[in-house]
């Protein structure tokens, strides 16, 4: 009877844990998406384009201070900006559950620099929230 009840219990838990989860194919396909959404980011040159991936609320961090999604969208658009190739590399992503997420990458080329995003998705959308770069040491 005891056996009973504590396997019961312990299904009860595992069932519980189990249905809190994003299933594995899910996680592994967004996870693909949010390095396509990333990599789309670093090429995008102009505010259109960039106000689809980064939300209205969003907060950074960046060499040139802090900022909200319009500062961040002025730096990437400001006149000097870097034009050259995007070469991101040694993605990670971490979920924290099926509709936040962490990336950490590096990027090489014409300004190196670590990078951290937190995406959240929202009706199917996936936007980026919090986002800190740093350069790389030289």
């Amino acid at each position: 009877m005891n056996n009973n009840i504590l396997t019961l219990a312990l299904g009860a838990a595992l069932g519980a844990t189990l249905a809190g989860a994003p299933a594995l194919a899910d996680q592994a396909a967004d996870r693909e998406k949010l390095i396509a959404l990333d990599k789309s980011w670093g090429e995008a040159r102009d505010a259109t384009s960039l106000k689809k991936l980064l939300d209205p609320q969003m907060i950074g961090i960046a060499p040139q201070g802090v900022a909200d999604r319009d500062r961040q969208i002025a730096i990437e658009t400001a006149p000097g900006a870097s034009a050259g190739p995007y070469e991101p590399a040694d993605y990670k992503v971490h979920f924290i559950d099926d509709d936040v997420a962490i990336m950490v990458h590096s990027v090489r080329g014409t300004e190196p620099h670590y990078s951290m995003h937190v995406w959240e998705e929202d009706d199917g959308v996936w936007r980026v929230v919090a986002t800190a770069t740093t350069p790389m040491a030289k």
